[in-house]
């Protein structure tokens, strides 16, 4: 169940990114767009986590990471779309959020709240 939890926010998500963005955003939007990659991948970060909980944070973390980055290549290639490294660098800090709190075991008490 966790597994296809993740799997299906990993296409949703992907879909999302390669999908024509409909409305022209003004440069205000920039900052909210980095915010929606850091929540995007603070998502990811505990699906990973959750539904491959034997595999070390390392490799979950690798893994995201290498997925944000196919993101930017197939947008590098859509004329309709932009290669980013702030994006890159947005998504690595979602993944640092969870690992910040995995590690200090604040994420564990959060999420196995009875």
């Amino acid at each position: 169940m966790l597994r296809a939890l993740f799997y299906g926010a990993l296409l949703t998500i992907f879909a999302l990114a390669v999908a024509p963005e409909t409305i022209e955003a003004p440069d205000v939007m920039v900052i909210c767009d980095k915010f929606n990659h850091l929540a995007a991948f603070v998502l990811l970060a505990v699906l990973c986590g959750a539904a491959y909980p034997n595999r070390s944070v390392r490799w979950q973390c690798s893994f995201l990471i290498s997925y944000g980055m196919l993101i930017e290549c197939v947008q590098l290639f859509l004329s309709y779309r932009n290669f980013s490294l702030f994006d890159i660098a947005a998504d690595a800090s979602g993944i640092l959020v969870y690992v910040s709190f995995k590690r200090t075991g604040r994420f564990n008490s959060l999420v196995n709240k009875k």
